[in-house]
């Protein structure tokens, strides 16, 4: 079910859809693509469909939401999504892996536009307070990795 959120969320960072309604037709040619149905009623699962609606529509506001609050500030995209699952090798540090989405975040003062890079997690699973800190340190190593890669501050 995760699978579906996250390419709901892709989808939606890619084409920047302004109400439920439009996310909701995301949602529905996601569940098609994906041939989540399909392999549902494989295994004798009925109603899958309205069980995968009623699991993915919460994130659907909160999609939404990030999409709508990171929108503009005076003239420009506030959060920018620039990449979506980019591929992080980091041979300094050995380690490799994959953010959800690379995030570019603006924040202007009077005089200038500040501009940072940083990944972005969706956690769509059972949360705990251990992996509540697993996640915490995903993100931590992705921006690190980031910046040993050179993604930095664009001033």
């Amino acid at each position: 079910m995760g699978m579906i959120v996250h390419d709901v969320f892709q989808i939606a960072c890619l084409k920047g859809p302004k109400t439920i309604q439009e996310l909701e037709a995301i949602h529905s040619i996601c569940l098609k693509r994906d041939k989540i149905e399909k392999e549902c009623g494989k295994w004798g699962l009925e109603g899958s469909k309205e069980l995968i609606a009623e699991y993915v529509t919460p994130y659907l506001s909160c999609i939404l939401e990030f999409l709508e609050t990171s929108e503009t500030v005076k003239g420009g995209p506030r959060i920018q999504v620039i990449d979506i699952e980019d591929n992080l090798w980091c041979q300094s540090l050995r380690l490799v892996g994959r953010p959800d989405a690379t995030c570019k975040i603006s924040s202007k003062t009077r005089s200038q536009t500040k501009s940072k890079f940083a990944p972005l997690e969706l956690k769509t699973g059972v949360s705990s307070r251990f992996r509540s800190r697993e996640h915490k340190l995903q993100t931590a190593l992705y921006t690190i990795m980031m910046k040993e890669l050179g993604y930095s501050d664009l001033s």
